[in-house]
C-alpha cells in the first residue's frame, strides 16, 4: 500500500494499528522456559513415610480406587492427564510445561510443596513413581512416594468438603536430565555408547547404561509389545521393576548394592526403559534417591521407539 505525505492521519491510524498488533504479540509470548543445571538427587526413601500437616498428598491411583479409600485432603493427579494426546506418545510427558505447572497450581500445588505421592504399590503400574518424577521433572524439589498401604490408618471414604486451595501460578523449573529422549536413545544405541563414553549434544561423554523393568516375559518378546514387535538392541539387562522396591515402595537397598558390585556408578548415563514410561520413571526416582543423579526415564517407552 502506497502512503501519501499529505495524509498524516492515515499515517498515524496505521501506526497505531501496527503498536496494537505489537503489543499483542508480546502479550502471547510464552516465557522462557529455566532449567535445572545439574542434576538433582533426592531423600532417600528408606525411612517410614512421615506426614506433618504442611504435606500435601498426591494420589496417583484412578479416580475409584480414590473415591473408595483416600487419605483425608489428599488430591487426586493422574498421570495420563499429562501427556501427549497421540496414542503412540502416551509415555511422553506434555510439552507445553506451562499448561501442566497451571493445572498443578490451581490443585495447590508449588515448586516448594513438601509432596508425598501415594499409588497401589507392587500391585499397581509404579503410577506414585511416574507421577513422582513428573512433579519432579517440573521443579517441585521436595518429593517422595510410597504405597497406600504404608498410609492405611489414615484413610477414609468421606468426599471432600471443599477443593484444595489453589496456589499462585508458577514458572516450570524443568530437569531435563530427569528425561531421555528419543533422539538420545537412539544417539547411544547408534553410537555404542554401552561400550565407551560419548557425548550427547556437547554434555560430557559418558557410558550409557540400560535397564529394562518390564516383565521377564515381556523382556523375552512372549507377552506385550516384544511379542507384536521387533525391540532394537540396546544393550541393556533386565530387572523387573518390582525388585527395586520394598512392599511399601521404598527403595529396596539389596538391589541397589548388587547393581553396585556389578559395576554401575553414579557418573554413568543410565537409562530406564518400560514399555510406556510409568514403571521405568518409578525406577528412575529410586535410582535418584540412591544417588544416581544421571539416571533418567525414557518417558516415552519402547511404544514411541518402535515404529
Amino acid at each position: 500500500m502506497r502512503l501519501s505525505s499529505s495524509s498524516p492521519s492515515r499515517l498515524l491510524v496505521v501506526a497505531s494499528s501496527f503498536a496494537m498488533i505489537v503489543s499483542l504479540s508480546a502479550c502471547q509470548t510464552k516465557p522462557t522456559k529455566s532449567s535445572v543445571s545439574e542434576p538433582r538427587a533426592f531423600a532417600a526413601n528408606n525411612q517410614p513415610v512421615q506426614i506433618t500437616p504442611q504435606t500435601l498428598v498426591v494420589d496417583a491411583r484412578p479416580a475409584f480406587d480414590y473415591s473408595t479409600a483416600h487419605v483425608p485432603r489428599s488430591i487426586q493427579v493422574t498421570w495420563s492427564d499429562y501427556v501427549e494426546a497421540e496414542p503412540a506418545q502416551r509415555g511422553i510427558i506434555q510439552r507445553d510445561t506451562f499448561a501442566a505447572a497451571r493445572r498443578l497450581a490451581r490443585l495447590g500445588l508449588s515448586p516448594d510443596s513438601k509432596v508425598v505421592v501415594v499409588g497401589r504399590g507392587l500391585s499397581g503400574e509404579g503410577e506414585e513413581g511416574r507421577v513422582a518424577w513428573m512433579l519432579a521433572y517440573l521443579g517441585i524439589r521436595d518429593v517422595q512416594f510410597a504405597a497406600i498401604d504404608a498410609l492405611k490408618p489414615r484413610l477414609t471414604n468421606a468426599p471432600e468438603s471443599q477443593p484444595p486451595p489453589s496456589v499462585a501460578i508458577w514458572k516450570p523449573e524443568i530437569d531435563e536430565s530427569l528425561n531421555a529422549t528419543k533422539d538420545e536413545v537412539l544417539f547411544a544405541i547408534n553410537q555404542n555408547g554401552v561400550a565407551k563414553p560419548i557425548s550427547f549434544k556437547g554434555a560430557t561423554a559418558r557410558l550409557y547404561r540400560f535397564i529394562d523393568v518390564r516383565s521377564e516375559k515381556a523382556y523375552l518378546g512372549k507377552e506385550g509389545l516384544g511379542a507384536l514387535k521387533h525391540v532394537p538392541d540396546m544393550g541393556a539387562i533386565n530387572i523387573p521393576w518390582q525388585q527395586f522396591f520394598t512392599p511399601s515402595m521404598r527403595v529396596n537397598e539389596k538391589t541397589m548394592k548388587q547393581l553396585s558390585a556389578m559395576g554401575y556408578t553414579p557418573n554413568e548415563r543410565i537409562i530406564i526403559v518400560s514399555e510406556e514410561g510409568v514403571t521405568s520413571a518409578a525406577v528412575t526416582m529410586a535410582f535418584r534417591q540412591a544417588g544416581f543423579v544421571n539416571t533418567a526415564n525414557y518417558s516415552g517407552g519402547l511404544q514411541d521407539l518402535i515404529p
